[in-house]
């Protein structure tokens, strides 16, 4: 996230996915990226949601790994 000026350290990336991973399998899919943003949803579209979980899903696997979080940080 350097376009925001964003510096986690890989400590704060994973817990941050283990946050928001409610399956538990090291990731987080789209159904729990949209839990994690629920407050949110109120101002941001599902088209913004969807756009803004690719943005993380930097391999198009349509999961967000701890290894797309680092790269998208």
């Amino acid at each position: 996230m350097q376009k925001l000026n964003i510096d986690l350290d890989q400590e704060e990336i994973l817990h941050i996915v283990s946050e928001m991973d409610y399956v538990g399998n090291g990731k987080i899919n789209y159904s729990e990226f949209l839990a994690a943003t629920l407050s949110a949803k109120n101002t941001l579209t599902d088209e913004m949601l969807w756009r803004l979980f690719k943005t993380f899903d930097v391999d198009d696997s349509d999961f967000i790994s701890k290894q797309n979080l680092l790269e998208a940080f």
